[in-house]
């Protein structure tokens, strides 16, 4: 099953064969861009799983990527350092265990160091 994480890193997705749309890459700039539109109340979270055509579990990882920015006390730098670390997966850095499980410890880390509740994934 392809995670919300593969779709916008475009780790793990399936190559040379037909994807379906829930296997496609979302581009790391358009999911931010509806993640920004969403909290400004222009796009509903019904809207957004059917634009990013979205499974039952990519919206659960969705679910609880918007309670992570709701918890973290400064939302701004949350975001920077999310859409950073996705950059980061985008390039699979050797320097770095870059997968699924880096970036989601490294966004609790973020939520915690900014002094917001411990969260778990």
């Amino acid at each position: 099953m392809t995670t919300l994480f593969d779709r916008i890193s475009g780790q793990n997705l399936p190559r040379g064969v037909q994807q379906e749309p829930e296997e496609t890459r979302i581009p790391l700039h358009i999911f931010s861009a509806l993640i920004h539109e969403h909290f400004a109340g222009n796009v509903t979270g019904a809207q957004l799983v059917n634009l990013l055509n979205l499974d039952e579990g990519q919206t659960a990882d969705g679910v609880w990527l918007k309670q992570a920015i709701l918890a973290a006390p400064d939302k701004s730098l949350f975001m920077r350092v999310f859409k950073n670390l996705l950059y980061l997966a985008e390039y699979s850095l050797t320097w770095q265990q870059v997968d699924e499980t880096w970036f989601y410890n490294r966004l609790i880390a973020e939520v915690e160091n900014q002094g917001g509740p411990t969260l778990e994934k």
